[in-house]
């Protein structure tokens, strides 16, 4: 995945997750996880998660992959 001095792009994170959608889909499904799945947004939010951010930490990133297994482990 692309990594910045940010983190990774929630874009680019997406198109992982739904390589058969276009990005904009593909990160409409992934915002509806983020934020529809209470246990993952307060762990997230724990972190400093921010709905208007457009990059993951790598801590944030990690607990993604900790509650959705990662797609190209």
């Amino acid at each position: 995945m692309k990594k910045s001095e940010r983190g990774i792009s929630k874009k680019v994170i997406a198109s992982h997750y739904f390589p058969e959608n276009n990005r904009r889909t593909a990160s409409r499904k992934l915002r509806y996880w983020l934020h529809n799945d209470r246990d993952l947004l307060a762990d997230l939010q724990a972190e400093g998660y921010d709905k208007e951010q457009s990059y993951l930490t790598p801590k944030q990133l990690e607990i993604l992959r900790n509650y959705i297994n990662d797609p190209l482990a």
